[in-house]
């Protein structure tokens, strides 16, 4: 009797054991997810992870065309030799877009000493199946935007390669059924070498844009 108690005591703490490897083991995996998803925990955020797998900055701008409002076609290295704060925006958007937007003015109006000479604002629509000239050109005029504020549209042949090219610059893009488009509302400021050396979160006020675009182009 004792020694079949005594085994039960003992398969107890076997199973016991079994299952807190079990437990190791299962935790152990879950963090190498999480390692491997965040890049080595760098990137807890879509906006992160995104930023992360287009490399440390400074890094090159990779090649982007895209129309404007008067229907010519543009590409960032026509801006090279000038810093270029280039966001990514939809009219449709319910929110961020326009927060977004509505910051760039306020420094825009702020840097007339700067732009367009050394400083160009590119703001460029990731929607162009709603998105067209006509109706980015309203918004550009109810925006009180002149020269030095690009606006227009990226358009790569279909909205796959549109994505996959966007990921290059660490954008990412997610396309709704129901025609929203959640994706990275950051700023991307160029050098006039064509290299990304900042990235400005949607939340940067108008303050912080100004102070940094003068500090690397007065």
């Amino acid at each position: 009797m004792a020694t079949e108690l005594g085994r039960g005591v003992i398969d107890g703490r076997a199973r016991r054991a079994v299952r807190g490897v079990r437990g190791g083991l299962a935790l152990v995996g879950v963090v190498a997810l999480i390692g491997w998803w965040t890049h080595g925990f760098r990137a807890f955020t879509t906006d992160g992870a995104a930023l992360a797998a287009a490399g440390p900055l400074p890094h090159a701008a990779p090649p982007l065309s895209f129309w404007q409002l008067a229907g010519e076609r543009g590409s960032l290295e026509a801006y090279r030799g000038r810093y270029v704060l280039l966001t990514f925006m939809y009219l449709h958007c319910p929110d961020v877009c326009h927060l977004v937007t509505a910051r760039l003015r306020q420094a825009y109006g702020r840097l007339g000493d700067l732009v367009p000479g050394r400083v160009v604002f590119l703001s460029l629509s990731i929607d162009p199946a709603r998105d067209d000239p006509a109706s980015l050109g309203e918004h550009w005029r109810a925006l009180g935007a002149g020269p030095g504020w690009i606006m227009g549209g990226v358009n790569e042949g279909d909205d796959r390669r549109l994505d996959a090219s966007l990921a290059r610059l660490g954008v990412w893009v997610t396309r709704l059924p129901d025609g929203r488009i959640n994706h990275a509302a950051s700023s991307f400021l160029i050098d006039p070498a064509g290299q990304v050396v900042a990235v400005f979160r949607p939340e940067v006020t108008a303050d912080s844009l100004v102070a940094a675009l003068r500090a690397v182009a007065r």
